[in-house]
């Protein structure tokens, strides 16, 4: 990180509003005209033109740092520096020093990081009350300038980092807007996954099933053809209202579609739900887990029968669904790996393995 708080591109966010700049201004180049004419009423010609050209060389410095849109860390600690040097110099010469190294301390907060800004800020408090004190002047005017070189270094000081604060804050909340633009991306494309694969691979199934059907049975394979456009048409409406956000999926309607889809793939089903009282958030993401393993049995078990167990207690609900087909390729595929994330997401467990007998068992479980 760099020493000067400053950025150095030529755009920069001021701490100090620039309206805040404008106004001071001509207040300060009053001030040096108070100083100059002091000069030359308590010193030689000589000496007050040595005093005006050390405060001309402190203006242009201090112009420099309020006004330029560029400078390195070595030019903004050597400005401050000569800054911080020609102010002693006024101050020996008996010019009022409070202006002068309260400008110091000013920029000394604005730019500079804490270890470096605070110790300016003291050591040019403690220099205006040595001088003022060696000018005689009263203890009230003493204390007086003292605390406004404080302030006035405190103030920018404090400045500078609530605008460092607000600029990060700004920033957490365009990553956080991203970051929900981001999950948001992810929610929607494994719902279209689970929806719009469970729904194909059942149009698919029945479709081969009323091919088979159709040289032996045509009656039959009308029959499932009609089904098949039922399907197509559902699957329509439920992509259009997940599209919409309205999709809300729940377990008793998935537990029998779940039926349909196994006996449309020639798989005997064997559903046994015994669960109530389920709160709607893990009603939802449960009924798009059993959507997902049904759909991995009839696409890939190659399966005779399907056991599916839907059961719950006080503590947790348990869905698991067992097949005899050809069991675990493996890998996990995108289906069960965004079943797992929805799970997750709901202090859920998915857990994948053999049967008990061959074929695959995968059982979901997550607490009320």
């Amino acid at each position: 990180m760099s020493d000067v708080a400053r950025p150095t591109s030529n755009r920069f966010p001021r701490s100090t509003p620039v309206a805040l700049l404008y106004v001071g201004l001509p207040a300060y180049l009053a001030i040096v005209g108070f100083s100059a004419r002091d000069l030359f009423d308590s010193h030689s010609t000589a000496v007050a033109l040595a005093g005006v050209a050390a405060i001309a060389m402190f203006t242009a410095a201090f112009f420099l740092l309020t006004f330029s849109y560029r400078l390195d860390v070595r030019s903004y600690h050597a400005a401050i520096a000569v800054m911080g040097v020609l102010s002693v110099v006024l101050a020996l010469l008996g010019v009022t020093a409070a202006v002068y190294v309260a400008a110091v301390a000013a920029m000394a907060g604005e730019g500079l990081p804490p270890r470096q800004s605070v110790p300016i800020i003291l050591t040019g408090s403690a220099i205006v009350v040595i001088s003022a004190t060696a000018n005689h002047f009263a203890p009230s005017e003493i204390f007086t300038q003292g605390i406004i070189v404080f302030v006035v270094g405190l103030f920018t000081f404090g400045l500078r980092r609530l605008s460092e604060a607000n600029r990060q804050l700004m920033a957490a909340r365009e990553e956080v807007a991203r970051l929900a633009v981001l999950d948001e991306r992810v929610r929607f494309a494994r719902d279209l996954h689970d929806l719009l694969g469970h729904s194909l691979t059942v149009i698919r199934a029945k479709s081969e099933l009323a091919s088979r059907l159709a040289p032996a049975d045509m009656e039959r394979a009308v029959q499932e053809m009609t089904e098949v456009e039922r399907l197509a048409r559902e699957a329509l409406v439920e992509v259009r209202e997940t599209v919409t956000g309205y999709r809300r999926p729940n377990l008793a309607a998935e537990l029998t579609n779940a039926r349909v889809a196994l006996d449309a793939a020639g798989i005997e089903a064997e559903v046994h739900a015994d669960v109530d009282d389920v709160p709607d958030d893990l009603d939802e993401t449960l009924a798009w887990v059993l959507r997902e393993m049904v759909t991995n049995v009839v696409r890939h078990s190659h399966a005779r029968s399907c056991r599916i167990e839907a059961s719950g207690d006080r503590g947790a609900i348990s869905l698991a669904v067992t097949d005899d087909g050809h069991g675990p390729s493996g890998t996990v595929g995108n289906g069960l790996a965004g079943a797992r994330e929805r799970l997750a997401l709901v202090g859920g467990t998915l857990e994948l393995d053999s049967g008990p007998d061959g074929g695959f068992h995968a059982r979901a479980r997550v607490a009320r």
